[in-house]
Protein backbone atom coordinates (compact mmCIF):
# COMPACT_ATOMS: atom_id res chain seq x y z
CA UNK A 1 0.00 0.00 0.00
CA UNK A 2 2.89 2.15 0.68
CA UNK A 3 4.25 4.38 3.75
CA UNK A 4 1.47 7.21 3.00
CA UNK A 5 -1.55 4.89 2.25
CA UNK A 6 -0.60 3.21 5.93
CA UNK A 7 -0.15 7.10 7.53
CA UNK A 8 -4.04 8.17 6.18
CA UNK A 9 -5.34 5.16 7.71
CA UNK A 10 -3.73 5.30 11.08
CA UNK A 11 -3.57 9.09 11.37
CA UNK A 12 -7.93 9.30 10.60
CA UNK A 13 -8.83 6.57 12.78
CA UNK A 14 -11.44 7.76 15.24
CA UNK A 15 -10.48 9.84 18.06
CA UNK A 16 -12.57 9.30 20.99
CA UNK A 17 -13.44 11.60 23.59
CA UNK A 18 -11.16 10.46 26.36
CA UNK A 19 -8.54 10.57 23.83
CA UNK A 20 -8.97 14.40 23.27
CA UNK A 21 -7.84 17.59 25.19
CA UNK A 22 -4.34 16.43 26.31
CA UNK A 23 -2.50 19.04 25.13
CA UNK A 24 -4.77 22.28 26.25
CA UNK A 25 -2.39 23.23 28.92
CA UNK A 26 -4.10 27.01 30.30
CA UNK A 27 -5.98 28.08 27.25
CA UNK A 28 -9.14 26.95 28.50
CA UNK A 29 -8.95 30.13 31.22
CA UNK A 30 -9.26 32.13 27.66
CA UNK A 31 -11.91 30.75 26.20
CA UNK A 32 -15.47 32.50 26.62
CA UNK A 33 -18.21 30.45 28.15
CA UNK A 34 -20.17 28.50 25.79
CA UNK A 35 -17.80 29.18 22.73
CA UNK A 36 -16.90 26.81 19.94
CA UNK A 37 -15.61 26.67 16.60
CA UNK A 38 -17.67 24.62 14.05
CA UNK A 39 -15.41 23.62 11.52
CA UNK A 40 -17.30 23.37 7.82
CA UNK A 41 -15.28 21.24 5.79
CA UNK A 42 -15.41 20.42 1.99
CA UNK A 43 -13.58 17.81 0.54
CA UNK A 44 -13.59 14.30 -1.55
CA UNK A 45 -12.41 10.69 -2.71
CA UNK A 46 -10.74 12.27 -5.79
CA UNK A 47 -9.06 15.03 -3.68
CA UNK A 48 -4.97 14.30 -3.15
CA UNK A 49 -4.61 16.90 -0.65
CA UNK A 50 -7.73 15.78 1.65
CA UNK A 51 -6.16 13.38 3.62
CA UNK A 52 -3.51 16.16 4.43
CA UNK A 53 -6.21 18.40 5.84
CA UNK A 54 -8.06 15.61 7.99
CA UNK A 55 -5.19 15.06 9.99
CA UNK A 56 -4.73 18.48 10.60
CA UNK A 57 -8.25 18.73 11.64
CA UNK A 58 -7.81 15.13 13.99
CA UNK A 59 -4.83 16.72 15.73
CA UNK A 60 -6.70 20.40 16.54
CA UNK A 61 -9.28 17.95 18.05
CA UNK A 62 -6.59 16.50 20.48
CA UNK A 63 -6.48 20.54 21.89
CA UNK A 64 -10.18 21.57 21.49
CA UNK A 65 -11.81 18.45 22.40
CA UNK A 66 -15.69 19.28 22.11
CA UNK A 67 -15.50 22.80 21.70
CA UNK A 68 -14.58 21.84 18.17
CA UNK A 69 -17.17 20.67 15.93
CA UNK A 70 -16.22 19.11 12.43
CA UNK A 71 -18.85 18.60 9.42
CA UNK A 72 -17.06 17.21 6.27
CA UNK A 73 -19.40 17.90 3.12
CA UNK A 74 -18.42 16.00 -0.24
CA UNK A 75 -18.33 18.70 -2.80
CA UNK A 76 -21.05 18.26 -5.69
CA UNK A 77 -19.63 21.09 -7.63
CA UNK A 78 -16.01 20.31 -7.24
CA UNK A 79 -15.53 17.07 -9.50
CA UNK A 80 -13.19 15.64 -6.97
CA UNK A 81 -15.74 15.13 -4.81
CA UNK A 82 -17.43 12.22 -7.13
CA UNK A 83 -16.70 8.65 -5.95
CA UNK A 84 -14.21 6.16 -7.61
CA UNK A 85 -15.66 3.80 -9.66
CA UNK A 86 -19.37 2.31 -8.76
CA UNK A 87 -18.76 3.01 -4.93
CA UNK A 88 -21.27 4.57 -3.05
CA UNK A 89 -21.73 8.58 -3.46
CA UNK A 90 -21.57 10.56 0.16
CA UNK A 91 -22.56 13.65 -2.63
CA UNK A 92 -25.65 15.93 -0.70
CA UNK A 93 -27.94 17.94 -2.89
CA UNK A 94 -27.50 20.75 0.02
CA UNK A 95 -24.19 20.82 -0.31
CA UNK A 96 -24.66 22.54 -3.70
CA UNK A 97 -26.54 25.26 -2.02
CA UNK A 98 -23.94 26.10 0.35
CA UNK A 99 -20.76 26.03 -2.14
CA UNK A 100 -23.26 28.59 -4.16
CA UNK A 101 -22.71 30.84 -1.17
CA UNK A 102 -18.73 30.84 -1.67
CA UNK A 103 -18.14 30.46 -5.31
CA UNK A 104 -16.18 27.57 -7.18
CA UNK A 105 -14.53 25.80 -4.15
CA UNK A 106 -10.82 23.92 -4.56
CA UNK A 107 -10.65 21.55 -2.55
CA UNK A 108 -9.81 20.71 0.14
CA UNK A 109 -11.94 24.27 1.64
CA UNK A 110 -13.02 24.91 5.33
CA UNK A 111 -15.11 27.64 7.13
CA UNK A 112 -15.18 28.86 10.49
CA UNK A 113 -19.05 29.31 11.63
CA UNK A 114 -19.19 29.88 8.36
CA UNK A 115 -17.19 33.24 8.35
CA UNK A 116 -15.62 34.67 5.36
CA UNK A 117 -12.03 32.60 5.86
CA UNK A 118 -11.08 29.91 3.82
CA UNK A 119 -8.62 27.39 5.17
CA UNK A 120 -7.28 25.25 2.48
CA UNK A 121 -4.91 23.02 1.65
CA UNK A 122 -2.87 21.35 4.91
CA UNK A 123 -4.64 24.46 6.95
CA UNK A 124 -1.96 25.00 9.05
CA UNK A 125 -3.77 28.16 9.88
CA UNK A 126 -7.17 26.42 11.23
CA UNK A 127 -5.85 26.19 14.69
CA UNK A 128 -5.23 29.93 14.82
CA UNK A 129 -8.93 30.43 13.57
CA UNK A 130 -10.38 28.24 16.18
CA UNK A 131 -8.11 29.68 19.24
CA UNK A 132 -9.60 33.54 18.12
CA UNK A 133 -13.30 32.05 17.68
CA UNK A 134 -13.17 30.35 20.85
CA UNK A 135 -12.85 34.07 22.61
CA UNK A 136 -15.61 34.98 21.31
CA UNK A 137 -19.11 34.51 23.41
CA UNK A 138 -21.88 33.03 21.14
CA UNK A 139 -25.34 34.79 20.85
CA UNK A 140 -26.94 31.21 21.24
CA UNK A 141 -25.84 28.75 23.85
CA UNK A 142 -27.33 25.24 22.25
CA UNK A 143 -27.80 21.64 23.57
CA UNK A 144 -29.19 18.48 21.83
CA UNK A 145 -30.17 15.28 22.31
CA UNK A 146 -30.81 12.34 19.68
CA UNK A 147 -32.15 8.72 19.41
CA UNK A 148 -33.08 6.31 17.41
CA UNK A 149 -35.60 3.86 17.61
CA UNK A 150 -35.70 1.62 14.61
CA UNK A 151 -35.54 3.42 11.39
CA UNK A 152 -36.67 7.04 13.58
CA UNK A 153 -34.17 9.56 15.26
CA UNK A 154 -35.89 11.74 17.77
CA UNK A 155 -33.75 15.35 18.14
CA UNK A 156 -34.29 17.80 20.50
CA UNK A 157 -32.74 20.86 20.87
CA UNK A 158 -32.56 23.72 23.53
CA UNK A 159 -31.14 27.17 22.79
CA UNK A 160 -31.19 30.55 24.78
CA UNK A 161 -29.89 34.16 23.70
CA UNK A 162 -27.38 34.97 25.64
CA UNK A 163 -27.45 38.99 24.41
CA UNK A 164 -29.83 40.88 23.02
CA UNK A 165 -30.24 39.98 19.35
CA UNK A 166 -33.41 40.92 16.98
CA UNK A 167 -32.44 39.22 13.46
CA UNK A 168 -34.28 36.22 12.40
CA UNK A 169 -32.83 33.31 13.00
CA UNK A 170 -32.65 29.58 11.36
CA UNK A 171 -32.25 26.04 12.87
CA UNK A 172 -30.71 23.14 10.78
CA UNK A 173 -29.77 19.34 12.06
CA UNK A 174 -27.55 17.64 10.24
CA UNK A 175 -26.78 13.63 10.83
CA UNK A 176 -22.44 12.99 10.53
CA UNK A 177 -20.89 9.76 10.79
CA UNK A 178 -17.31 8.24 11.36
CA UNK A 179 -15.19 5.11 11.15
CA UNK A 180 -16.54 4.77 7.31
CA UNK A 181 -13.89 3.41 4.93
CA UNK A 182 -14.14 3.55 1.63
CA UNK A 183 -11.66 4.89 -1.21
CA UNK A 184 -9.74 7.75 -0.88
CA UNK A 185 -6.81 9.81 -2.78
CA UNK A 186 -3.81 10.18 -0.35
CA UNK A 187 -1.31 11.97 -2.30
CA UNK A 188 0.28 9.84 -4.97
CA UNK A 189 -1.39 6.34 -3.29
CA UNK A 190 -4.77 5.31 -3.63
CA UNK A 191 -5.89 4.08 -0.31
CA UNK A 192 -9.19 1.38 -0.87
CA UNK A 193 -10.10 1.28 2.79
CA UNK A 194 -9.42 4.97 4.00
CA UNK A 195 -11.19 5.52 7.36
CA UNK A 196 -13.41 8.87 6.85
CA UNK A 197 -14.35 10.37 9.84
CA UNK A 198 -17.25 13.87 10.39
CA UNK A 199 -18.92 12.46 7.17
CA UNK A 200 -22.06 13.97 6.36
CA UNK A 201 -24.62 11.75 5.72
CA UNK A 202 -28.00 13.64 6.10
CA UNK A 203 -29.29 17.20 6.34
CA UNK A 204 -32.23 16.83 8.64
CA UNK A 205 -34.11 20.30 7.73
CA UNK A 206 -34.05 22.18 4.69
CA UNK A 207 -30.66 23.03 3.28
CA UNK A 208 -30.72 26.13 5.45
CA UNK A 209 -32.51 25.14 8.52
CA UNK A 210 -36.37 26.19 9.09
CA UNK A 211 -37.64 28.99 10.94
CA UNK A 212 -36.11 29.42 14.60
CA UNK A 213 -37.92 32.24 16.58
CA UNK A 214 -36.02 32.08 20.12
CA UNK A 215 -37.04 35.40 20.78
CA UNK A 216 -34.56 38.94 20.84
CA UNK A 217 -34.15 39.63 24.42
CA UNK A 218 -31.14 37.62 26.60
CA UNK A 219 -32.67 34.67 28.19
CA UNK A 220 -34.91 34.17 25.71
CA UNK A 221 -35.38 30.47 25.43
CA UNK A 222 -36.48 28.07 22.82
CA UNK A 223 -36.80 24.18 22.14
CA UNK A 224 -37.31 22.24 19.33
CA UNK A 225 -38.54 18.16 18.78
CA UNK A 226 -38.30 17.15 15.73
CA UNK A 227 -38.30 13.38 13.96
CA UNK A 228 -36.36 12.01 11.34
CA UNK A 229 -37.24 8.88 9.06
CA UNK A 230 -33.88 7.53 7.78
CA UNK A 231 -35.65 5.85 4.83
CA UNK A 232 -32.91 3.85 2.90
CA UNK A 233 -29.93 5.92 4.79
CA UNK A 234 -28.00 2.97 6.14
CA UNK A 235 -25.83 4.29 8.67
CA UNK A 236 -24.30 3.19 12.15
CA UNK A 237 -26.17 4.91 14.90
CA UNK A 238 -23.18 4.33 17.66
CA UNK A 239 -20.90 6.04 15.16
CA UNK A 240 -23.20 8.94 14.47
CA UNK A 241 -24.00 12.21 15.29
CA UNK A 242 -26.67 14.88 15.09
CA UNK A 243 -25.09 18.88 15.15
CA UNK A 244 -27.35 21.29 15.99
CA UNK A 245 -26.93 25.19 13.97
CA UNK A 246 -28.85 28.24 14.61
CA UNK A 247 -27.83 30.59 12.10
CA UNK A 248 -28.46 34.19 11.57
CA UNK A 249 -31.57 33.97 8.50
CA UNK A 250 -29.89 36.36 6.14
CA UNK A 251 -26.10 35.81 6.41
CA UNK A 252 -26.41 31.68 7.35
CA UNK A 253 -23.33 32.72 10.00
CA UNK A 254 -23.63 30.24 13.10
CA UNK A 255 -24.56 31.80 16.30
CA UNK A 256 -25.05 28.78 18.09
CA UNK A 257 -23.90 25.05 17.73
CA UNK A 258 -24.12 21.58 19.57
CA UNK A 259 -23.78 18.42 18.82
CA UNK A 260 -24.62 14.89 20.27
CA UNK A 261 -24.08 10.92 19.79
CA UNK A 262 -26.90 9.50 18.73
CA UNK A 263 -28.02 6.99 21.56
CA UNK A 264 -30.00 3.66 20.61
CA UNK A 265 -33.21 3.25 21.72
CA UNK A 266 -35.30 0.69 23.59
CA UNK A 267 -38.16 0.56 21.53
Amino acid sequence: MGLMGIMGMVCCDKIENEERLIIMGDRQDQWAEGSFAYVEKYTGPLCSNCPMADRTIENLHHTYGDRMIVVSVTSITNSQGNPYGDEPSMQLEASRVWEQRYGALALPTAYINRGDKAYTSSMNDLGGGIEETLTMEPAVKLTVEATCNGSTVDINTSAELAFDYADPMTLTLLITEDSLAYTQCDGTNVVSDYVHNHMLRAVVTDSWGKSFGIGTTEGSRKNDHTNYDLGTLTIVPENSHVVALVCDAATHRVLGCAQCDIRVGTK
